[in-house]
């Protein structure tokens, strides 16, 4: 890592591979954290700081390191900023760090009393995220990313949204596990390596160092008034580069104008990645591409007639005619804003010019990027936060252009499952209630069939009865029965049924569908998804839930078994589970389109988003 002096063009690289990315222009942010490579100067929780002789990725300041003390507590370093927040605003902060005995950290957003919070584990070695807290109160996970630099060093970032507060506080724990399990009895020893730290409004940006006060950068932009040399009739312009903190303000890759009004320029649309070609007029053309945070594109503008008749082309795409237009007299090249404003964050590799309008065959040979084949294994490509539900697919950061196969895994309540590209319907009618008609005895109703547990998805909706109502036939048994199977799963049948069990002390406990397939299971007081499967013989009992007191001699009367969310399928394995009432329904988990994954409905916040298969990325 280089820094650089005001007005020195800074030119940015892939942190391992050192590959070059271009020159990188940032608009005006603000580092909020005093002393941001030095925590010993920050509020201490039971850790010290020391230096020991090792770089930090600067290869200039020495880092810390930072040790757990010996108590039961939390063992971490923290900053406060206080700021009036009374609208949602979007807050990020990012760490460098470096594994030594710990080898995870927790880095968390939140407010002055860590009550309202959002936070994601990283584990350092492998350069990945780990469990992630969707947020409570007024802060709201937006995304959680870890980017591997060189030397062993990598940097965990977290942004979020938070609708209200007096201030905004950076934590960063050392962990003993992944499991966002906060307060642990240190050893006095053990520790990791700190290289740095910003906290700023908006989206991660690079280093601003700070000692004793925050520290602004300004907005960093290219422009030359001296266009002389610029046909003023006709033209093209190819930019090749990348948005950074798409989910921001609207920007201009690149503009050509009178220094007044709007003229030639490829322009990213307010709170997203949406591109849009100008032309003169008051307006753009959409181009038909969403970019992802990073993701490298090549788009260009051809005009004429003084930028009068206009058309534009992205990626290799066949050029698109923009609609509103109107000539103008170049005064004003920018690179990185238009006319002083709009100012982006962006790398730029290149910005072409031609003195001729090119044919629409040239322009897509102009903007055709080089693409390189990838394969990934479980590879982090979101978080959910309960309201996106489209999330473009990514290797190792970088959004993918083509996808040649790809499993889809979502991680919640429910564990890590995969998710299915084709229907899938629940065929147990009332899943979670249990007490409807759908659902009868198995040989003798519950007595004291109860709903109000806890379950699995931390919901108070959960059932449960003891085992001293298990009273029917010579087994003294007691359960639910769904019995229309032999509509759900004719005879013949591939058959599945799931459903979400655990009870207040070890028991035994059987699940069935349609009567021939039984699975005898062992509970505990776990919550866990059992299923079974088989082949349907048409008795139409389609699920089967109970247990009996003959399976557990010895087992206290007062012992409870606790149900949830059951699942009813047609297949040999059940999917992720799928709510119903009255009717079945039908979901189709999520669809791949363009690289991009739109899940039937939002991931719950904090969900970890995952894939695995092949692609290509932009090389």
């Amino acid at each position: 890592m280089q820094t650089a002096a005001p007005n020195v063009a800074r030119f940015d690289h892939e942190p391992v591979t050192g590959a070059s990315t271009g020159l990188l222009l940032e608009s005006a942010r603000t580092n909020v954290l005093l002393n941001a490579s030095a925590p010993e100067k920050w509020n201490l929780l039971d850790v010290t700081v020391t230096t020991d002789g090792t770089l930090a990725p600067d290869k200039s300041t020495l880092a810390r390191k930072i040790i757990e003390g010996t108590a039961n507590t939390v063992h971490a370093v923290s900053q406060y900023y206080t700021t009036s927040i009374s609208t949602s605003t979007q807050w990020s902060l990012w760490v460098r760090l470096k594994p030594a005995e710990r080898t995870v950290a927790m880095v968390m957003l939140t407010d002055s009393g860590s009550v309202d919070y959002c936070c994601a584990d990283f584990n350092l070695p492998l350069a990945t995220v780990g469990k992630t807290y969707g947020g409570s109160g007024a802060w709201s996970l937006k995304s959680a990313t870890c980017i591997p630099l060189k030397d062993g060093w990598v940097e965990c970032r977290v942004s979020g949204m938070v609708s209200s507060g007096t201030g905004v506080r950076a934590n960063v724990y050392l962990m003993k596990a992944d499991d966002l399990s906060r307060p642990s009895t240190g050893d006095g020893v053990s520790g990791f390596y700190f290289g740095g730290a910003q906290m700023e409004m908006g989206t991660s940006t690079s280093f601003i160092p700070t000692t004793s006060a925050t520290t602004t950068r300004t907005n960093e932009y290219l422009s030359i008034k001296d266009t002389g040399a610029i046909n003023p009739l006709e033209g093209t312009l190819v930019f090749d580069g990348a948005f950074r903190g798409v989910v921001g303000g609207g920007m201009f890759a690149f503009s050509l104008d009178d220094g007044v009004n709007s003229g030639i320029g490829i322009y990213k649309a307010l709170g997203g990645g949406g591109l849009v070609a100008y032309s003169g007029g008051a307006t753009g053309t959409s181009l038909g591409k969403t970019v992802a945070d990073g993701e490298r594109f090549r788009a260009a503008i051809a005009y004429s007639a003084g930028g009068a008749s206009a058309v534009a082309s992205i990626n290799g795409g066949a050029p698109i005619t923009i609609t509103a237009t109107k000539a103008f007299t170049p005064a004003l090249l920018s690179i990185g804003s238009a006319r002083s404003q709009f100012n982006a964050c962006e790398s730029v590799r290149s910005l072409q010019y031609w003195p001729r309008r090119l044919s629409d065959a040239e322009l897509s040979d102009a903007t055709r990027l080089q693409l390189t084949n990838v394969s990934a294994t479980d590879e982090l490509f979101g978080i959910g936060d309960g309201v996106t539900k489209s999330f473009p697919l990514t290797y190792r950061g970088v959004p993918l252009s083509a996808v040649s196969s790809a499993s889809v895994y979502r991680e919640d309540w429910q564990g890590k499952q995969i998710l299915y590209s084709t229907p899938r319907t629940n065929l147990a009618l009332n899943s979670n209630d249990l007490d409807a008609q759908t659902w009868s005895h198995y040989y003798v109703t519950p007595a004291t069939l109860t709903k109000g547990a806890i379950g699995p998805d931390g919901t108070a909706t959960a059932w449960s009865f003891p085992l001293s109502d298990c009273t029917g036939n010579n087994n003294n048994t007691a359960g639910l029965l769904y019995s229309i199977g032999a509509q759900i799963y004719p005879s013949g049948t591939k058959a599945c049924v799931s459903a979400w069990l655990r009870a207040d002390q070890p028991l035994q406990f059987r699940i069935c569908v349609d009567d021939a397939n039984q699975k005898i299971l062992k509970l505990d007081t776990v919550w866990r998804a059992y299923s079974v499967s088989g082949t349907a013989n048409g008795t139409g009992r389609a699920v089967e839930l109970f247990m009996s007191k003959t399976d557990n001699v010895g087992v206290p009367l007062t012992a409870k078994v606790y149900i949830a969310c059951v699942e009813a399928e047609k297949g040999a394995t059940p999917g992720s589970y799928i709510p119903t009432k009255s009717t079945a329904v039908t979901v189709t988990d999520y669809d791949l389109s363009n690289a991009v994954v739109t899940f039937s409905a939002p991931p719950v916040a904090g969900a970890r988003l995952t894939w695995s298969g092949g692609g290509s990325i932009v090389s």
